[in-house]
């Protein structure tokens, strides 16, 4: 496993988030989110990553994409999350193993240096920010020329198969999974004006769908996708209907 000597492993504190708990972790293998490391794989095939990469997974959770970035492509992976409760590298790992190098910090406000990194992981975290824009320029100055940023998040699609239209979310709860009103324009935008160069867009809303059918055979609301808990009138002929994406964009220099 490669050695990343600027980061220092991160300790416990108190009470666990959503995915901790048991039936979230049995629907979600511990990874709380559509399309778990098969998306995660395929960002980093994409990129075209290579061995000895500097990698940041920001709002890494428990380091499970650290672990896989380290041990299938032999990435020097960090991990980063805000909340100490969430950065439990041991749980599910040998307890002789190696503790990952994972930090405590913010996409706005994180403890690392300008251009460290040679890629970017931000896996369904980029829409629960206050402010997307200061957050993507902040992961901007942590890329190196030429990084390249990989995010997988939820997005507004106008309907069944449209990716590509624009939605109209005014009536969208804040503090939901949704609730950064994007859609696929949007999302675009926000690269643009914070400095990169959108390279590839996938939809993957068929794995969104599979994790909430997974939810309610295990007796649980998909609501629980929001961290909000509510779905209440969230989407509708005038929101468009969710789905979830997967982006590579490239750190523009100029």
């Amino acid at each position: 496993m490669p050695t990343c000597p600027h980061t220092a492993p991160a300790t416990d504190s108190a009470a666990g988030p959503l995915w901790a708990r048991p039936a979230m972790r049995a629907v979600s293998d511990g990874i709380f989110r559509p399309g778990g490391l098969a998306l995660t794989d395929r960002m980093a095939e994409l990129a075209g990553l290579a061995p000895g990469w500097t990698v940041l997974d920001v709002g890494c959770g428990t380091g499970a994409s650290v672990m896989r970035l380290r041990q299938r492509f032999g990435a020097c992976a960090v991990g980063m999350d805000a909340l100490f409760s969430q950065v439990r590298p041991q749980e599910d790992r040998n307890a002789t193993a190696a503790p990952l190098p994972l930090v405590i910090g913010t996409a706005e406000h994180p403890p690392f240096r300008r251009g460290a990194f040679r890629m970017i992981l931000c896996e369904c975290v980029l829409s629960l920010l206050p402010d997307t824009r200061a957050a993507l320029a902040t992961l901007h100055a942590l890329l190196a020329p030429g990084g390249i940023l990989g995010i997988t998040d939820l997005y507004l699609r106008t309907g069944p198969g449209s990716p590509n239209g624009a939605a109209s979310p005014s009536s969208l709860p804040h503090g939901s999974c949704l609730g950064w009103r994007a859609d696929r324009r949007a999302i675009a935008e926000h690269l643009h004006h914070t400095g990169f160069t959108l390279r590839r867009f996938e939809d993957h809303s068929k794995q969104l769908g599979e994790l909430a059918a997974r939810l309610v055979l295990a007796g649980e609301s998909p609501c629980l996708l929001s961290p909000a808990g509510a779905c209440g009138d969230s989407t509708g002929p005038d929101t468009g209907t969710p789905g979830y994406f997967l982006l590579l964009a490239d750190r523009r220099t100029a």
